[in-house]
């Protein structure tokens, strides 16, 4: 997952954030280890820790997918935003 797979990215995503999720904490551990090597090779970061991080209310629509792009780790986004790098896309 080192180039963005979406579908893969905000899967594990999900699983990581979520508190309540009864996934082993290893896997967990390992799913966020390949999100942050897939922020880092795009040079973004989406606020994602283990059992805490930024809030999507729906993955957003990435159409140049994660290059830098930075989100902090408290931010709350709201379902079905396009998330621009600010050249009017």
């Amino acid at each position: 997952m080192q180039h963005y797979n979406p579908e893969k990215y905000w899967k594990y995503r999900n699983i990581v954030t979520d508190p309540n999720n009864k996934t082993s904490k290893i896997i967990k551990i390992f799913m966020l280890y390949k999100i942050k090597k897939s922020d880092a090779y795009n040079n973004a970061s989406f606020g994602t820790n283990l059992n805490s991080g930024a809030y999507f209310q729906s993955p957003p629509k990435l159409p140049h997918g994660l290059n830098g792009i930075i989100i902090s780790h408290h931010a709350k986004v709201g379902g079905g935003h396009y998330l621009s790098t600010g050249n009017g896309c």
